[in-house]
């Protein structure tokens, strides 16, 4: 027997119509958030039925939630050019997005990683070595020569 009851559905899509994450809609209503992706995959199979029509609505719920904030930034930016600033980095983010110190840290690894890999490759880095990592992984040469935090380019975690 489904859970999938009129009340359940318009709880979750009243919810999700309001901006509410599906997750919580999902548990707004009673029920798992992994069971409503069953359901949404379901639908997402079938081209008719409750579990369909129950897609259709999630679906057009995320859609009226979308225009309706779209169009509250779109009138905010008339009078503030940080609305219009905000949605043009989240719609075209590689054109107007500024680009965190996160991702610059994680170009400064990859190109850490990909010089170290040549040098490996000619035979020009003493760091290979096990006695070069004690003596050299977790600095960083070129630019401070101070140990980085986390260990160097190698040994830090990407998400800190």
């Amino acid at each position: 027997m489904t859970k999938l009851t009129p009340e359940v559905r318009r709880i979750i899509i009243d919810g999700i119509a309001a901006g509410v994450p599906k997750k919580y809609a999902a548990m707004r209503a009673g029920i798992h958030s992994r069971t409503l992706q069953v359901w949404l995959q379901r639908g997402a199979k079938a081209t008719s039925g409750a579990h369909h029509d129950f897609l259709v609505a999630v679906r057009k719920a995320l859609a009226d939630a979308l225009a309706r904030n779209v169009a509250h930034i779109q009138m905010a930016a008339a009078d503030k050019w940080q609305a219009a600033a905000w949605w043009l980095e989240r719609q075209y983010p590689l054109e107007f997005a500024t680009h965190s110190e996160k991702y610059d840290d994680i170009i400064r690894r990859i190109r850490d990683l990909e010089r170290h890999d040549r040098e490996v490759a000619r035979g020009e880095n003493p760091e290979a070595s096990v006695e070069g990592h004690a003596h050299g992984i977790g600095t960083d040469p070129g630019r401070t020569g101070r140990a980085l935090p986390g260990g160097g380019p190698f040994l830090r975690p990407l998400h800190e």
